[in-house]
């Protein structure tokens, strides 16, 4: 199987920042720390089911292409805001997933309990190409620098000593 993409065009009308629905919050990277500050963002960036649906699509696609895992990128800083970032969500699908697939496919996810940091690190340890990576929560050739995901990457970088290689090969900063 290649490369799939699947539009969800009903999905562009829902609530939230990150579909269209307002505007995306910029908070200062001093505020990351901040519960009442994060939960209020996440609250704005929030589509409805979102982890929900794509796992589901993607347990679709797994069963079909008979494949026994479905990874994803969820972690520890996520899971402080997002409920469906958290170990009891991806243990809760998981059970679901026994009576909604004939094939028992189950969702992995390696990084749930790591800091961004944490990830940083691993992922320099193993080669992992960051400079394709993205975080951003604009739909920009550039990170905004400015929003909640590009915050936490930076300080991720930041704590870690390097520079990021996503910033090193587009040849901008935040």
């Amino acid at each position: 199987m290649g490369h799939i993409v699947i539009n969800l065009p009903w999905y562009s009308k829902f609530r939230g920042a990150l579909t269209g629905g307002g505007l995306l919050p910029k908070i200062s990277g001093d505020e990351l720390d901040d519960e009442n500050i994060t939960q209020k963002s996440a609250q704005q960036v929030w589509v409805p089911a979102r982890n929900v649906v794509f796992l589901s699509i993607g347990a679709a696609l797994a069963e079909n292409y008979r494949y026994d895992l479905i990874v994803t990128g969820f972690d520890a800083e996520e899971a402080a805001t997002f409920p469906d970032n958290t170990p009891d969500f991806v243990e809760r699908f998981n059970e679901m997933l026994k009576f909604g697939t004939m094939t028992k496919t189950s969702v992995f996810a390696p990084l749930i309990s790591m800091s961004k940091a944490d990830i940083v690190k691993r992922g320099l340890d193993i080669g992992a190409p960051f400079e394709w990576s993205w975080s951003c929560y604009e739909g920009t050739e550039i990170p905004c620098g400015t929003c909640e995901s590009c915050l936490r990457r930076k300080r991720a970088f930041e704590i870690i000593g390097v520079k990021d290689p996503l910033l090193e090969r587009i040849g901008g900063k935040i």
